[in-house]
This record gives C-alpha cells, structure tokens and sequence, in this order.
C-alpha cells in the first residue's frame, strides 16, 4: 500500500511524503506504482525548479524507491503558485488512488491560514 499525505505546518511549510508501494504488479511491472513515482518526480523536480527561481525560502527534495518525502518552504509571495504545484500533483494522485484504492491510500490535508 502506498500511503500520501501532503501537510502544511503553521509556518507555512508544505510536505509532502508518498510512502510504500503498490504490489499491484511484479516490482518493474507495477503501473500504479509508476503513475504515483512519476508524479512523485514532477513534484521534487517542480521544488526544484521553484528554488533556483527564489520562489522558495527552504526546500528538500529526497526520492528513495518506496520512500519520497518533498518540502518546501514559499517566500510569501509566491505561496499559492507553490500550493498549485503540490495541488496539480495531488489531483493526479487522488485520481489513482480512486482507481485503485487497494492499492494508494490519499491521506493529505490542506491546512488553511
């Protein structure tokens, strides 16, 4: 079971941690557990490309099979167009785990300020 939450602390930190994987499939085969790494690696590659534009204050981008955790902290202005990044990568992360809810367990919440 792959397990999502997308968090955002009181200092307005957002993190996202996508953990385990699928079993849908023999490990190379496994479709549902490709969709959530890819979106997983647009997530840390949007972070990424966020940082070197100085959008982000902090950032942490660490990608393991099974184990992906992505932070990143927005300079104020540019908080909502940070959220809409992690929000477009959660969207297509609720659409898998609504096909195959065996297998992805969406456990985000969007804390609000």
């Amino acid at each position: 079971m792959i397990t999502v939450k997308c968090l955002e602390d009181s200092k307005g930190c957002i993190r996202l941690t996508i953990r385990g994987h699928a079993d849908s499939a023999p490990a190379g085969k496994d479709l549902v557990c490709a969709g959530v790494s890819a979106l997983a690696y647009a997530a840390g590659e949007a972070v990424n490309q966020m940082s070197e534009m100085g959008k982000l204050l902090e950032e942490s981008v660490q990608l393991n099979p099974g184990d992906a955790e992505i932070m990143a902290l927005p300079v104020a202005e540019y908080r909502y167009e940070v959220w809409n990044s992690f929000w477009t990568v959660l969207c297509g992360i609720k659409v898998i785990a609504r096909s195959f809810p065996e297998c992805v367990a969406d456990q985000s919440l969007r804390i609000a300020h």
